[in-house]
């Protein structure tokens, strides 16, 4: 039952001081009373039923006494003063004191804070408070009018129950929805409110004012217009006064109900009831406007929050993918970031710990953002380092407040029109991996609803900035491994000029398992490799060093490129990560010309002649470790000055595009070269055929023969011919 804690949560004023309010209260709506019901008047309703009644709902029931005792007290001496028999006195007294004790304690029986912008509690309101109780007092009141004064207790009865009726509808529902009226206060202001009672007041007057014209039907729209406006706490006030001026003017013989030639008992009963049927289906419309309302307001907050929170479920799923701390901060500062504020930033720990990297939302203003790019943790004074330094949040809820504690930022605050801001430390454990910054365009307190998103999207981009740690280690290992196991790019072998170029991919893309080399056979001829790995971390790395060192081993007794490969099956088998490794090997023999050429599953090499550029298709066969029987091998003999082109497949692949593009890309781009296979014609390869960020690494290998007067004859001999190269 109800909607509060419990009695607890009443009013908790004193009982000498509630009596006080309570009697000067009753007083002031017993004057009024007394003022219309002047011998010459006819129509009167009772302001002090409203006042019990309310003081009642409103206290806790232990008080009750205080509020009742004052009531009778002024009642009694009201009464006496009017020169009513003691009796009477005493019996109205009780009548009066009886009905709000009926209505308040069988409406607090039902709710115990009744909330009357509420249809069920208000329609208790009106059953309880305005029905029974005054049908009770009503009763109790005519029996003793009838006792003393000898009137007709039909006549009596009516216009008794509907004044005290109308005094707790209008009187004591202004008391209850005063909270209302407070929160619309807040909103807007009081010459609003003032005008709505005053609006009210002249379209009474108006419709109740003439003898004849017959205008009273005027407050229905009237009252209804304020329901729209003002709700329930602009209904109950205004509906006050209507009722207050139509009963002083129908007294004053204006207005339809004076024309009627009712009797007085007969005018307070009829005019009574007209006026409550107005002000009370007006109360029900602003209620029934502000459920609407209020449940509109729920379903947009609520459809706000379900699409935020599906979005960060978006977020989420992209952080899940970022590899690379660059990834994170770019997911987060696009689209994260924009679920809290449109002004944010996105701050990373160095690995040294000294700085913190930010990036900016899209939003953020660019200088600001670039004075803020980087922040030394130990030295700048700003939001977002006191919250990598404190481990904690930073809340900033006013401009003063950021005066105060950070004035070297103030300016960058001025720039963004932000009033406020939140910072969130990015935490793993006690570690402070960055933090997230978010710019308040409004002073005070922020949206629960938002801080609680702020706080998920943090948490998310700490947990992906660790992984994107672990593997920017491992990303790290894996190309100073590869590079320590590439051989050198420049090579001294009989009969042929060869060179190479490696070139690592992009920071914040994976690890390729690219490789190549070259070395002199026994006997004289020169083996090249080119290959790749599949795979993007430490592992394919380790399995690119040990297919490496196996080549070496089986080409020195292998008979041919196709024999080498049926080797390296074998072995790519007993290799972790060497599975499905594609392969591009050639032997050639500076004495004869003659190249002998293989790929497993590797790009075609490129040779180059004065005769133009084709690619030698010959020798195709699958990836190493799959089951293809005999490896297929070709051959040809190479003119003198030819130059023979190998690369991996990250320097001409794209996403999305054909294969043939990218050959055709290679081709054209070694046309253009200068210094046939040097160092500096690998280079300008590269060059060419690079235009952003690499996906995957790349290797580019030229081999070039020599004029047939050049040609050393070959002496067979142990030492870097035979061994890997060097790294340079």
């Amino acid at each position: 039952m109800g909607h509060s804690a419990g009695e607890g949560s009443h009013h908790g004023m004193r009982g000498p001081a509630l009596f006080a309010v309570v009697a000067l209260g009753y007083a002031i709506g017993s004057g009024t009373a007394l003022w219309l019901l002047h011998p010459d008047l006819g129509a009167i309703f009772y302001p002090p039923s409203g006042v019990t009644l309310a003081a009642l709902v409103l206290t806790r029931r232990r008080l009750w006494p205080w509020a009742l005792a004052a009531a009778a007290l002024v009642e009694l001496v009201a009464n006496l003063w009017l020169g009513s028999p003691l009796g009477a006195s005493v019996g109205l007294a009780l009548a009066n004191t009886v009905e709000p004790l009926v209505g308040a304690g069988l409406l607090r029986a039902s709710v115990d804070r009744p909330l009357l912008s509420l249809r069920p509690d208000l329609l208790r309101f009106v059953g309880y408070a305005v029905v029974a109780g005054p049908a009770v007092g009503g009763l109790l009141g005519t029996a003793v009018l009838v006792r003393f004064e000898h009137v007709s207790a039909l006549g009596t009865y009516a216009p008794y129950w509907a004044g005290d009726a109308m005094g707790v509808l209008t009187v004591g529902g202004t008391i209850l929805t005063l909270p209302l009226a407070g929160d619309w206060l807040r909103r807007q202001t009081w010459l609003a409110y003032l005008l709505t009672v005053l609006g009210a007041v002249l379209v009474t007057v108006v419709a109740f004012g003439p003898r004849r014209a017959s205008l009273d039907y005027l407050l229905f729209p009237a009252l209804f217009l304020v329901a729209w406006k003002r709700g329930v706490a602009g209904v109950t006030a205004a509906g006050l006064a209507s009722t207050l001026v139509a009963n002083v003017v129908t007294a004053r013989g204006h207005g339809p109900w004076a024309a009627l030639g009712q009797t007085p008992h007969e005018q307070v009963a009829t005019l009574q009831i007209f006026l409550g049927v107005a002000v009370l289906s007006a109360w029900l419309l602003a209620v029934e406007i502000d459920a609407r309302e209020h449940a509109q307001s729920e379903s947009a907050a609520e459809l706000a929050l379900r699409r935020r929170w599906q979005a960060l479920q978006a977020v989420t799923e992209r952080l899940a993918t970022a590899a690379t701390s660059e990834q994170i901060a770019e997911i987060v500062r696009r689209d994260g970031i924009s679920l809290v504020s449109t002004l944010g930033l996105v701050g990373i720990v160095s690995r040294d710990g000294t700085e913190l990297r930010t990036w900016a939302s899209p939003a953020f203003p660019a200088g600001p953002a670039a004075e803020l790019a980087r922040l030394r943790l130990g030295i700048d004074h700003t939001p977002m380092t006191a919250a990598a330094r404190l481990r904690q949040p930073v809340l900033l809820s006013s401009r003063e407040e950021i005066a105060d504690r950070f004035p070297g930022i103030l300016a960058s605050y001025e720039l963004t029109g932000a009033r406020g801001s939140l910072q969130i430390p990015a935490m793993v454990g006690d570690t402070v991996l960055g933090v997230l910054a978010f710019r308040l365009p409004d002073e005070g307190p922020m949206d629960p609803d938002l801080v609680i998103s702020a706080h998920a999207l943090t948490q998310l981009t700490a947990q992906a900035l660790d992984r994107a740690q672990l593997y920017e280690q491992d990303h790290e290992a894996a190309h100073q491994l590869q590079r320590a196991l590439l051989p050198a790019s420049r090579f001294d072998l009989p009969g042929v000029r060869v060179a190479a170029v490696y070139r690592p991919s992009d920071a914040a893309h994976d690890v390729g398992g690219d490789w190549y080399d070259a070395f002199a056979l026994p006997d004289g001829r020169i083996a090249v490799a080119v290959g790749d790995v599949v795979g993007h971390d430490l592992a394919a790395a380790v399995a690119m060093g040990r297919l490496q060192a196996a080549l070496r081993l089986v080409a020195t007794s292998a008979d041919g490129p196709a024999d080498v490969l049926c080797r390296l099956d074998t072995a790519a088998l007993t290799i972790p990560g060497a599975l499905l490794t594609t392969l591009g090997y050639a032997e050639y023999d500076p004495a004869s010309r003659r190249l002998r050429y293989a790929c497993a599953g590797h790009l075609p090499p490129l040779l180059a002649t004065g005769d133009g550029n084709r690619y030698l298709r010959g020798g195709r066969s699958t990836p190493l470790g799959l089951p293809t029987g005999r490896r297929r091998e070709a051959a040809l003999t190479l003119p003198p000055g030819a130059t023979l082109f190998w690369c991996t497949d990250g320097l001409i692949e794209r996403r999305g595009e054909d294969l043939d593009l990218g050959l055709a890309r290679l081709s054209a781009a070694v046309g253009r070269v200068t210094a046939t296979c040097s160092q500096a014609g690998c280079e300008q390869v590269a060059d060419d055929l690079i235009d952003g960020p690499l996906a995957d690494d790349a290797v580019v290998l030229c081999l070039r023969t020599e004029p047939a007067e050049t040609i050393v004859p070959w002496t067979k001999r142990a030492g870097p011919d035979v061994l890997p190269a060097t790294p340079s």
